[in-house]
């Protein structure tokens, strides 16, 4: 009997590295970024069903 690996879909790592700390950073875009954060969080909590039928 032969293993099926080729079959089996592995994604690779990232190929770049993502900076998430920028230096030159005020605080009226971390305002603005956290506005964004908080819109998309309400979105995410409006489309999600939380009840128990």
């Amino acid at each position: 009997m032969s293993k099926q690996n080729s079959d089996i879909f592995s994604p690779p790592l990232l190929p770049f590295s993502i900076n998430l700390v920028e230096d030159n950073i005020d605080d009226n875009e971390l305002k603005r970024i956290s506005l964004k954060f908080n819109e998309m969080l309400a979105c995410v909590d409006s489309d999600t069903d939380v009840s128990i039928t």
